[in-house]
């Protein structure tokens, strides 16, 4: 290893920062050359002042960089071909990609970050990180940060080392050493602790609002509220002059008195009606009864006539009273006809005065519902705004008298679609209003919408024509506020800073408070 070391300070000093960078960017893109030691070997000769520090870290950071994404690239076009391709130990390799897709996924920025520390994955991590679709922007934010933090520490280090402590010291000062290890320390909690969250400034409350309107015409007598107020469902917000609607509801309840007087009138006649139908019947069975009895008297009085015993004029009597009987039979029974056709006409008659009672029983139920239409109310819990109605002010049927803000209010935050990966509806959130700074707000994701904004405006963009220039679009992400503070002013319009946690493990620096915390609590 020694003599390793010693060749390669040997070409260090002979070719300098070039082959520092050959090796270096070789080794990150996946050749299995000493391109750290060749980093260890460059910070050494520059704590002996053959070379400079300043520039060794930077050229090893930018070849670090250079390297990894030459390694990413050939694992994006090639890699994956020759992990899903058949053959030998295709199980294995296809294993890998199974298994490494959804770790890349989720662990990507931290191997990639790491790995720049690790012998195995500084040469395979950026590899993998192409064959498994790693998205490009953040291997390269994550690659560049751990290239730099990784040349910094190995060649702080090495020079440290080399120079016996006090070159260090002397090149960057003590102060200044420690800033930067506190630094790197800090900047890798803060990214951990960052990348478990989403945040936007492009958000603000929403609300359906919408304006107050009377259903009647009429002036106004009275407007109980004022602008700003929060009524409750119910709550008056108008009244409309009421005495034209009275007096239409009185015109219309003696209307459907009229009509059932009607009918009552009518039922009455039917009922008399059925009793001239009863005499009617009577009438005809006395008239058969007596054509009965003038048959029977004929038949008897005829043989006798015939005989001579009888006079003729009897016989004549008999025919024609028996005539008589039948046409009085035929007048009874006519009679009766008539009287049932009557009870016809009067039932068609009442079926035309019940038509007509409904009739006024819909004007009447319409009276009554003008009536209370002008008595203006709220249909749910919100405040006034935007009042506009006075008293004695002549309201048309569909006038605006107010705006209305209902208690229901979300926030509609308008995400980069890069930014919803791991956004789901449930996960929690932090919200911060631009009114209230000293106030906490939480809430939860309800809904992400299908499709950016612009897809649903006015005059939604149209790519297929004119040059075309990629754009990162807004996505609206609906976000539900839970228990909202009644003691502050909430409405449409109002700015807000929503945090979605979008990673529920805790992060490295929520692990070291929690940890810090309980040791605080046991001493």
């Amino acid at each position: 290893m020694l003599a390793a070391l010693l060749d390669v300070n040997h070409l260090v000093q002979t070719a300098g920062y070039p082959l520092l960078f050959v090796l270096v960017m070789s080794e990150s893109g996946g050749v299995p050359i000493p391109g750290e030691t060749s980093l260890i070997a460059a910070a050494v000769l520059a704590s002996q002042g053959k070379l400079e520090i300043e520039l060794v870290i930077p050229i090893a950071a930018a070849a670090a960089i250079v390297g990894d994404n030459i390694g990413y690239e050939i694992g994006r076009r090639g890699g994956r071909w020759l992990l899903e391709r058949p053959g030998a130990f295709a199980r294995q390799r296809q294993e890998v990609l199974r298994v490494g897709e959804p770790f890349f996924e989720v662990h990507g920025p931290k191997a990639v970050f790491f790995g720049r520390f690790l012998l195995g994955l500084r040469i395979w991590a950026s590899w993998l990180a192409g064959a498994t679709r790693m998205r490009w922007r953040s291997f390269f934010m994550w690659n560049a940060l751990g290239g730099i933090s990784w040349a910094t520490a190995i060649g702080l280090i090495a020079y440290f080392l080399g120079h016996s402590a006090g070159g260090a010291v002397e090149a960057f000062g003590i102060y200044g050493l420690i800033a930067v290890l506190l630094g790197s320390a800090a900047g890798y909690l803060y990214w951990d602790h960052t990348s478990h969250f989403e945040s936007t400034d492009d958000a603000f409350i929403a609300a359906r609002q919408f304006a107050i309107a009377p259903q009647v015409a009429g002036y106004v007598t009275a407007v109980p509220v004022t602008d700003n107020q929060h009524v409750n469902t119910g709550g008056v917000v108008a009244q409309i002059d009421q005495r034209d609607y009275r007096a239409a509801l009185a015109q219309a309840q003696a209307q459907v008195a009229g009509a059932q007087a009607g009918i009552h009138n009518i039922d009455a006649q039917i009922a008399t009606q059925d009793a001239q139908i009863g005499a009617n019947q009577a009438q005809v069975a006395q008239a058969q009864a007596n054509m009965e009895l003038a048959r029977v008297t004929w038949g008897r009085d005829q043989p006798l006539v015939k005989q001579g015993w009888a006079t003729a004029q009897q016989g004549t009597t008999d025919v024609q009273t028996l005539k008589a009987q039948q046409s009085a039979v035929d007048s009874a029974q006519a009679a009766l006809k008539v009287a049932q056709r009557q009870i016809d006409t009067l039932k068609a008659q009442r079926a035309s005065a019940e038509a007509s009672l409904a009739q006024a029983q819909a004007q009447l139920d319409q009276a009554k519902l003008n009536l209370g239409y002008t008595t203006v109310v709220a249909d749910q819990p919100g405040r006034i705004v935007n009042l506009t109605g006075a008293v004695g002010q002549y309201a048309q049927a569909g006038t605006n008298l107010s705006m209305f803000v209902p208690d229901e209010i979300w926030v509609v935050a308008n995400y980069k679609e890069t930014q919803l990966d791991r956004m789901r509806p449930g996960q929690p959130v932090d919200i911060e209003i631009d009114a209230y700074p000293e106030r906490d707000f939480h809430g939860h994701v309800a809904s992400v919408q299908p499709g950016s904004g612009p897809a649903f405006s006015l005059l939604p963009p149209e790519n297929a024509t004119g040059n075309y220039v990629k754009i990162v679009q807004r996505v609206p992400v609906k976000i539900i506020l839970e228990n909202p503070p009644t003691d502050v002013s909430l409405g449409p319009g109002m700015s807000v800073v929503p945090t979605v946690r979008v990673d529920p493990s805790p992060s490295l620096y929520e692990r070291l408070k929690a940890s810090v915390e309980r040791w605080w609590g046991r001493v």
